[in-house]
């Protein structure tokens, strides 16, 4: 039951003929069908039909269906072959190779190796040392070329990420969506790795080299050799579901302020929270642990607001494009925030030892003063004994 319910919250569409079992509380609304029921389940959809449904494949119950499902493949069909623009093109792109550099050495090692080595050993009469001079040059000039480039560009491995993560707090769930994408100098022998939570869906188009890949399974997902080849960008797509206890704190003070604790295990660069009188506060630049107490907006969102639709919105056609960053108001509920962080403390790197990280998230948390906490739980308790 869990897992049928992961498979819908991650953006799928999970179809249900009859009564809908006792699941965590998500936002609902009357479907255009009599009878139906469309419940907006993190970045998905859970469609309730009658239990008496009829009709062939083309009856307009089923033709719901069929829409509901071509928006939840949207957004894993357009990556395959088309590559994202805003974020791809950003990764590595200010790396270059040492041009100049490398053709004065290799000007430099064809005159030593012909007119000037011709000349020493004729004026040497020693022509037969051509045998050991010219391996011995062409190793000290690959010797040359190969340190050079090191000392202009180092040993670099960079990994970039954009990631959007719905955190309900209620039960210690999180669903992250991202893309990610790794630029490197030299090859990774370890591969990436991920866990066994995590699916991978690589951003190429198929048919370029390499014309092999390999991957490992065992105690997790490794991409072995094949996938990050040297100075030649790799991207992919990340969905995860995950138990978490990353956790954003509120308290309310005395005067009617709002107070959060930063337990979100990144430094948040900007935080949008409402209040369950639907009044909205504002905060910015807060580490990790820290506290800091919220300037009131003077916007109010409206309690009955379906914000888990907005969030499939997002899913489906908003997350990787260049308006990544929403209007982070709007998406708004009572009991709900959103935090933008300078990292992305729910997608794994990969891969260690890196040189240059440029990570980045937005997190939309329902919080444990969500309206809905006390049913949610109740829901969630009574679904895992179901399950058992």
């Amino acid at each position: 039951r869990e897992a049928l319910f992961e498979y819908a919250a991650m953006g799928g569409l999970l179809v249900v003929i009859g009564p809908l079992p006792s699941w965590p509380d998500w936002p609902s609304v009357e479907g255009s069908l009599e009878g139906s029921r469309i419940v907006f389940a993190g970045f998905g959809v859970i469609l309730c039909l009658p239990a008496d449904v009829q009709g062939s494949s083309s009856s307009p119950i089923w033709e719901l269906a069929l829409d509901r499902a071509e928006e939840s493949s949207q957004p894993l069909v357009a990556p395959l072959g088309n590559a994202r623009p805003g974020f791809i093109s950003a990764i590595g792109d200010d790396i270059r190779l040492p041009v100049r550099g490398l053709f004065f050495l290799t000007v430099v090692f064809a005159l030593l190796l012909g007119p000037v080595n011709l000349f020493f050993l004729h004026r040497k009469r020693r022509r037969v040392w051509l045998w050991w001079t010219v391996p011995a040059t062409a190793l000290l000039t690959t010797s040359l070329l190969t340190g050079f480039a090191l000392f202009v560009e180092g040993s670099q491995i960079r990994v970039r990420t954009r990631s959007m993560t719905l955190l309900d707090e209620r039960h210690d769930q999180a669903f992250t969506v991202g893309d990610q994408g790794y630029f490197s100098t030299r090859s990774i022998p370890q591969g990436v790795s991920f866990s066994q939570r995590t699916e991978v869906v690589p951003l190429v188009e198929f048919g370029i080299q390499p014309f092999y890949r390999t991957l490992h399974l065992e105690g997790g997902l490794r991409l072995a050799q094949g996938w990050v080849s040297p100075r030649i960008p790799a991207h992919f797509q990340i969905r995860s579901p995950q138990r978490r206890r990353e956790r954003l704190p509120v308290r309310i003070t005395g005067g009617g302020g709002v107070e959060v604790t930063n337990g979100l295990g990144a430094a948040i660069q900007q935080v949008w929270f409402c209040t369950l009188d639907g009044s909205v506060y504002w905060g910015r630049d807060i580490a990790p642990g820290e506290s800091q107490t919220l300037t009131a907006t003077g916007r109010k969102r409206p309690s009955d607001f379906p914000s888990a639709k907005v969030w499939r919105d997002y899913y489906r056609d908003g997350w990787h494009t260049e308006s990544f960053v929403p209007n982070s108001v709007d998406v708004l509920r009572p009991g709900t925030y959103t935090a933008i962080l300078a990292d992305s403390p729910f997608v794994e790197a990969g891969v260690p030892r890196i040189t240059h990280s440029d990570r980045f998230s937005i997190v939309h948390g329902i919080s444990a003063l969500s309206p809905e906490a006390e049913q949610g739980t109740s829901s969630a308790q009574e679904s895992r004994g179901g399950g058992r």
